[in-house]
């Protein structure tokens, strides 16, 4: 029995480590560790040995969450919330299936103003396309539809732009294998490779605020990576699905300073990151990167803490960029104070 129950834990554990942070998988778990320890109290009260208890109690344990993790593995995924036409389906699906694809016609301006609270994103851009006179409805339908992904400008650009980047950000988060492996919550939602990036969007954002809880650790695990490798549309898409921009005492601004990427520091920025954050050694973004003057701007813009002195050298940016011979950032810092 001990040699089963040994086999069975180190191959219950591979799975196991997978699945222990998952609410679903905890609780339920929980109460299986619970009845095996009584089980085993409950033997050894009753003048079973010590050992023989222990090991009956284990091979339950690890019995019941063998079963447990299978089913957990092969449930099946949330599906995708069903769109719905409208309360007059039947009469509109006629209309509306002459404007899927690239072959859309032109309709009348009422019909099109009905329509495009039920048209997918792509279809809303096929029917701009080829109806001049709804222009006005597809830029109204963009609006809500960003809004409805997390967006909460007014620009209408802006928002075409938002939703582009998100589609294109879960199509290619779908294939990180890293995320696939590390959550429940990605492997149902994210990471079953939908054709429809535009269905994840929405279960992504239709999921319960528990499982958001547990989701949002694995974005921000992968927003540390992405934003070592200056991936600017991929960190945008992650801070819209919850990432924290503060994560790990600041970690992503650092990353993107350090490695001088203007377009994900502003991101960041932009999503509410501390512009005086420190790594571990004390340093804030102004010190680690001082041979561009436009990070620089770019953090002084954001309220970064110039007078800051380091912990053990008593030195600010300033006294580091000109040890460095920067001499932009020098004045630009001087120029700052004096403003300041």
């Amino acid at each position: 029995m001990i040699t089963v129950s040994a086999h069975s834990l180190i191959n219950c554990n591979k799975i196991h480590n997978t699945w222990s942070e998952n609410h679903v998988y905890y609780i339920p778990s929980l109460v299986i560790q619970i009845l095996g320890v009584g089980i085993g109290v409950g033997m050894y009260l009753g003048g079973v040995g010590v050992a023989y208890a222990a090991c009956t109690a284990l091979s339950i344990y690890i019995t019941a969450e063998a079963i447990l993790i299978t089913y957990l593995l092969h449930r099946e995924p949330p599906s995708p919330p069903k769109r719905k036409r409208g309360e007059n389906e039947e009469e509109i699906e006629p209309v509306f299936s002459m404007i899927i694809g690239e072959e859309a016609v032109p309709i009348g301006e009422d019909a099109t103003a009905s329509l495009y609270e039920y048209l997918t994103i792509q279809e809303i851009g096929n029917m701009a396309l080829v109806n001049v006179h709804g222009s006005q409805h597809a830029n109204t339908a963009f609006l809500l539809r960003a809004k409805q992904f997390g967006y909460k400008g007014k620009s209408i650009e802006k928002a075409k732009q938002h939703l582009a980047i998100l589609l294109k950000g879960v199509k290619i988060l779908a294939k990180d294998d890293y995320l696939l492996e590390s959550h429940t919550v990605c492997y149902d939602t994210l990471f079953r490779q939908r054709v429809d990036s535009e269905a994840t969007l929405e279960l992504l954002f239709s999921l319960s605020e528990a499982d958001k809880y547990y989701l949002k650790f694995q974005l921000e695990a992968a927003l540390l990576r992405y934003t070592q490798q200056g991936k600017s549309q991929l960190v945008y898409t992650l801070l819209v699905l919850g990432a924290d921009p503060n994560c790990a005492q600041g970690k992503p601004l650092l990353n993107a300073v350090e490695e001088g990427n203007p377009a994900v520091i502003k991101i960041l920025l932009k999503a509410g990151a501390n512009p005086n954050c420190t790594n571990e050694h004390g340093f804030t973004p102004l010190y680690l990167n001082t041979s561009d003057p436009a990070i620089t701007k770019l953090l002084l813009k954001h309220e970064a803490n110039k007078e800051y002195r380091h912990p053990l050298t008593l030195k600010r940016a300033v006294d580091y960029a000109r040890s460095r011979g920067h001499i932009a950032t020098v004045q630009l810092l001087q120029q700052s104070s004096k403003e300041g």
